[in-house]
């Protein structure tokens, strides 16, 4: 009796060291996946004040349309950006920063609750693949430049219906037209 309880201590004590055990691997390659995805959190957080920074540099880019004399433009539009790239500098690296800080509070329990120990361990081996690695890298350089191509191209027939748009919106809600081709924070 005393050597059933015995062996029944002892695989129950097997079994909780091979529990925590296992919560330690998972913890470990939870943290692992979140650093091999470091520079994808912080692309997010850089990107949390990029579109904000963009729409507002397509409503100045359309008062400056409208609103400064054609001898003006060029010089307003120059200063413009020098501040947006101003901006951009001074708040991306405090967003990447808290993207990265936050990622294991938010993105690790969803690691933990969704993904196995042999699932993690695909994932970390997958995401340390020099192929794939060059491949994310490349792919977030290639969706910049398609981003900047397609506005390119579609300015022409984008800027025209943004305008109709926002003079719509002025319209409608009964404000000055200065006030509403204004920048928007």
């Amino acid at each position: 009796m005393i050597a059933k309880q015995l062996t029944l201590a002892l695989v129950l004590a097997a079994v909780s060291l091979t529990g925590q055990a296992q919560t330690e691997d998972k913890k470990a390659l939870i943290a692992k996946v979140l650093k091999l995805q470091q520079s994808n959190i912080e692309q997010f957080g850089s990107m949390l004040v990029q579109q904000p920074v963009q729409q507002m540099m397509q409503q100045a880019g359309i008062a400056l349309q409208n609103r400064v004399p054609a001898d003006k433009r060029e010089s307003v539009g120059k200063a413009i950006n020098e501040e947006a790239n101003k901006l951009m500098k001074e708040l991306a690296p405090v967003l990447r920063a808290s993207a990265v800080k936050n990622a294991s509070g938010t993105l690790g329990p969803a690691l933990e609750a969704k993904f196995s120990v042999a699932e993690l361990k695909e994932i970390a081996k997958y995401l340390e693949s020099p192929t794939i690695r060059s491949f994310v890298q490349i792919n977030a350089e290639q969706q910049q430049a398609l981003a900047s191509k397609v506005a390119g191209e579609t300015r022409a027939t984008v800027d025209p219906k943004l305008r109709a748009f926002d003079q719509k919106l002025v319209q409608l809600l009964g404000l000055q037209p200065e006030a509403a081709s204004a920048p928007k924070p």
